[in-house]
């Protein structure tokens, strides 16, 4: 079985022969040269039964040996569509020749360097680029983080430090990582929350408004985004918490895991006054759909809302493990 590739390269030597690179005149197309797992595909999978723990989620048994854009090829030379972009995180495509080039660069001067003690230009500079194209009208400052899950931990121990008040506010439906913060804000399966209970305590969740399973089916879809603040405030902010002990609303600007779920028009606004109204930070996780996945740069940018925090990683990278919040410099 030999995959066809119209320019030859250098490949892994569990590839078949012929196996060669992605080059810029391949076909865009799949090609699959047999029954799936291909026999190198299937000593790995075996192999890794032995070893890896069986909690990570893979359903396809595809065993990657390189990619180019948005192509790749697994051990055996078949070649795929990655339709999921390295699920999010490769804004840029496989082996982008100007990511490559950086990290060559970069490894060839040091690999790691403490910056939680010393300094870092690159550092400065990306935390410069990340206030200016980041949506706000207002001072900013930059954490970084290694990942999605540690840019929310971090913005949660943001709010309540900065608030002092211990209540935080998720959307049902929504997904915001595995760590137990994060898992802690998360609600878009009960499955990433069984057997892990306790989670972290003062935490609540809100109807999210989807129009395709709305949370009140006699509110017209152009309403359901107000519909739901009115929720907030005068349903939990009444019966379950008061909102001067809210530290915090966490909300995806698109909901990922919870179904792609693109809210109505009139819910960022009206969320957005809920929170000046009582001083509650807003905080925009936009680690699937920012670095223009939506379009524009960050989904929240579709409707001109302005939040406190935001939370970054995947696609800021294109495939180096990194995150950030970039927070209001008050904050």
């Amino acid at each position: 079985m030999v995959m066809q590739s119209d320019a030859p390269g250098k490949v892994s030597p569990n590839t078949p022969a012929g196996a060669g690179e992605h080059s810029q005149d391949a076909p865009y197309t799949p090609d699959i040269h047999g029954p799936l797992p291909g026999p190198n595909a299937q000593q790995v999978l075996d192999r890794d039964d032995v070893v890896i723990s069986p909690s990570y989620t893979r359903s396809y048994p595809f065993v990657m040996d390189h990619g180019k854009g948005c192509m790749v090829w697994d051990v055996d030379g078949n070649r795929y569509i990655d339709f999921t972009a390295g699920v999010a995180v490769l804004a840029t495509g496989h082996a982008h020749p100007d990511v490559v080039r950086a990290i060559q660069e970069q490894a060839e001067k040091f690999v790691h360097m403490a910056g939680t003690d010393f300094y870092l230009p690159n550092a400065v500079e990306l935390a410069e680029t990340l206030c200016r194209i980041t949506p706000g009208s207002f001072d900013k400052q930059v954490f970084f983080t290694n990942s999605g899950t540690e840019s929310i931990e971090a913005a949660m121990k943001l709010c309540r430090y900065h608030t002092g008040k211990p209540v935080l506010i998720a959307f049902l439906g929504g997904f915001h990582g595995r760590t137990y913060g994060s898992m802690s804000l998360s609600s878009s399966k009960y499955l990433h929350r069984t057997r892990y209970q306790p989670l972290v305590a003062g935490i609540y969740h809100a109807p999210f408004p989807n129009p395709y399973r709305s949370p009140f089916p006699n509110v017209p879809n152009e309403k359901l985004g107000q519909a739901c603040v009115d929720y907030i405030e005068k349903t939990m902010f009444r019966h379950l918490v008061s909102p001067h002990e809210v530290g915090g609303i966490f909300v995806e600007a698109i909901q990922g895991e919870g179904g792609y779920v693109v809210p109505p028009d009139d819910f960022y606004p009206a969320l957005r006054a809920l929170c000046d109204r009582y001083e509650i930070p807003l905080v925009v996780d936009e680690v699937q759909s920012g670095f223009g996945r939506s379009g524009k740069m960050f989904a929240i940018e579709h409707w001109g809302v302005e939040p406190d925090i935001i939370c970054l990683a995947k696609g800021i990278a294109s495939g180096v493990p990194m995150g950030a919040i970039v927070a209001r410099k008050s904050i």
